[in-house]
């Protein structure tokens, strides 16, 4: 695989694809190389971004001075990784980058979600970023706040309704296209961390729910192609309570498909374009001071058409 050495560093065939799974005896120095997984983190502290490699085991077995201890420290800190070749640096970022995140926006003009610190770490880990996160949103953030990277694979909530129609009032088409699943509480007041959804009982949320609907409508036309909404709803004690809430999801599917056959012509819709039904689910959960992590916990292991447990 490798064909030459020139001061310790290996040019790669380009015959030979980088796999997932990358063999790495002949790069580095014998006292790198062990039979076990070894965790290198290439000069940045990050839990989330760390690279395994498999190494092949050494034929010269490490000197018997090595203690764990020293094995374990080396670890910590992979200094040869800016001698690697480009080819297999590139594939490296190229297998860092994250999965679907949560984006949450909980108070006025502000969002919340997991930094990513790719984006600052080195010249080709932020352009190997770049090809799936872009800045979106700045058009509603407050002035100065952080840029918020952004992939239409990502998921977003808004803790309550007045946030969602002040959003929907300032964001701009192109921001507004890469939201693709978002999940919302149809209230003006109880969001999941304030502690009001645990007391609002099942006749007053069905009808936040029907009184949402010409916001959602609002949505699915200025953001042009959410694909699934999420109503965030509490567990009620009793099973007919919660029966109820699923029949009044099912009426207001209903009466926004109604609503959007009746507008067939292009015209009528504000970027000419009929706005598509999307999925409607439902997430229940019994919401406490941590409530909004129950949520984003809830909704990054959902996926798009699968009814949120």
């Amino acid at each position: 695989m490798f064909h030459f050495r020139r001061n310790n560093i290996f040019t790669v065939s380009e015959q030979y694809q980088i796999l997932p799974v990358i063999i790495v005896s002949a790069v580095f120095p014998p006292k790198y190389i062990t039979s076990s997984i070894v965790t290198c983190v290439p000069n940045f502290d990050s839990s989330q971004d760390q690279i395994l490699f498999i190494a092949k085991s050494n034929p010269h077995k490490m000197s018997e001075s090595t203690n764990s201890q020293e094995l374990s420290n080396k670890g910590k800190s992979f200094t040869p990784f800016s001698k690697l070749p480009l080819e297999l640096v590139l594939n490296i970022w190229e297998l860092a980058v994250p999965g679907p995140r949560v984006v949450v926006f909980q108070h006025p003009r502000e969002a919340t979600q997991t930094p990513l610190s790719m984006v600052s770490t080195t010249y080709d880990s932020r352009k190997e970023i770049l090809k799936h996160y872009k800045p979106c949103f700045s058009s509603w953030l407050r002035p100065g706040h952080p840029l918020v990277y952004f992939n239409p694979k990502d998921k977003v909530i808004f803790s309550n309704l007045r946030l969602l129609r002040s959003f929907l009032s300032d964001v701009t088409r192109a921001d507004g296209e890469q939201i693709r699943f978002m999940a919302f509480t149809p209230s003006s007041f109880s969001t999941p961390q304030n502690g009001m959804l645990c007391t609002m009982n099942a006749t007053g949320y069905n009808d936040c729910v029907m009184w949402s609907l010409y916001c959602v409508l609002h949505a699915i036309e200025t953001l042009g192609k959410v694909e699934e909404i999420t109503f965030i709803a509490p567990r009620f004690a009793k099973d007919e309570e919660n029966e109820s809430v699923v029949k009044t999801l099912e009426k207001f599917i209903g009466v926004m498909e109604i609503l959007i056959k009746q507008h067939l012509d292009p015209a009528d819709w504000m970027f000419n374009d009929i706005p598509k039904v999307p999925r409607i689910s439902l997430l229940q959960g019994r919401f406490d001071s941590d409530g909004l992590e129950a949520v984003k916990d809830a909704l990054s292991k959902h996926r798009l058409g699968k009814k949120p447990k």
